[in-house]
């Protein structure tokens, strides 16, 4: 399945996980956590949503429904770790993804793939100069290059921050090295 053609539905309880797969650049919605069981299964099956859950009694729920109603169960994927890293190996594993398709180091970082973590629209690369009052100075004298999140409730403006781009690209490299552990 091509990055782009999955839609994703996580379970309320993998709000870190959901983000993390808008940073990789994919459609993802995180359930509303006052939504009950058959309400999150609903919305994945009339968005024609993948659903990630951690909850084991929803998934085989989740699962009866689908073979009784004859949908496709590749589009159900049960995750029983609470760890990052392990979510993602499982995620992969379960996608059959490559994670070294997802360039995080160098240059060939591009953000511009990511999905806005905040509201999981899409981002547009914006020049400085139009948002260097609404970024942090010290921000502004290290980076030269911000995306902007194009949903105009949102707007949240991204850049590829240091430390924190270390942080997504060792969870990946971590998530990698569990792949071969990990069972679907």
């Amino acid at each position: 399945m091509e990055k782009k053609d999955c839609k994703i539905l996580v379970d309320a309880m993998f709000g870190k996980l959901g983000k993390f797969l808008r940073i990789l650049g994919f459609d993802t919605k995180i359930a509303d956590n006052a939504l009950k069981d058959p309400k999150v299964m609903q919305q994945a099956i009339r968005e024609n949503r993948l659903l990630i859950t951690r909850d084991e009694p929803f998934y085989i729920t989740a699962k009866n429904h689908y073979e009784k109603e004859d949908l496709n169960e590749d589009k159900l994927i049960y995750i029983p770790h609470q760890d990052l890293e392990h979510q993602l190996a499982v995620f992969f594993k379960s996608m059959d993804i490559d994670p070294s398709e997802f360039k995080w180091k160098g240059p060939d970082i591009k953000p511009f793939d990511s999905n806005c973590t905040k509201c999981n629209s899409d981002l547009e690369k914006v020049p400085k100069q139009q948002i260097i009052s609404e970024i942090p100075k010290g921000t502004s004298k290290r980076y030269n290059n911000y995306w902007r999140c194009t949903n105009p409730k949102c707007h949240h403006i991204y850049w590829i921050g240091t430390a924190h781009w270390e942080d997504i690209f060792k969870k990946i490299k971590a998530a990698v090295s569990l792949m071969d552990e990990v069972e679907i």
